[in-house]
């Protein structure tokens, strides 16, 4: 690993910490860089959307969105959201490698420097559909069992 001038040799900490953050497979974990071009992507993305690292890295985040969202410039918007905000939560559909959409609770924040510059951003996307699925069913039934039976 180079190091630049003014920085540290890794500490044993940062690279449990990696460890750590390569092993989760429940919620997919990636950065981006400023533009949002994918830097890092963990088991969980890889297994959530479907794309091996070598798919991702170097391309924009936006590949996860549905192309209604991508038409309405849905991810641009969630990067100045993050960016202005410090943190930028939402929901909606996203789509997978092999063309299949999810129901997705997404949390994009930037990550900035000492300096406080903006130096890319860190997006955790949970897989949510099951519980979306389940909720709207018991909604159905809550409306089946209202009804008058006649």
């Amino acid at each position: 690993m180079a190091l630049s001038a003014g920085e540290s040799q890794p500490s044993p900490r940062d690279s449990r910490y990696e460890r750590l953050i390569a092993s989760i497979t429940d919620y997919a974990i990636y950065m981006t860089d400023p533009d949002g071009l994918v830097t890092s992507w963990n088991a969980g993305a890889q297994r959530i959307k479907g794309y091996e690292a070598a798919d991702v890295l170097g391309r924009h985040f936006s590949r996860f969105f549905t192309p209604e969202d991508r038409q309405r410039r849905l991810p641009e918007r969630i990067l100045e959201s993050a960016r202005h905000e410090g943190r930028h939560e939402d929901e909606g559909w996203r789509v997978r490698k092999d063309g299949s959409r999810f129901w997705a609770n997404s949390v994009m924040q930037p990550i900035i420097d000492e300096r406080g510059k903006v130096t890319g951003f860190a997006k955790i996307t949970r897989d949510i559909t099951e519980r979306m699925a389940a909720q709207e069913a018991l909604r159905e039934s809550e409306r089946q069992s209202t009804r008058p039976a006649w």
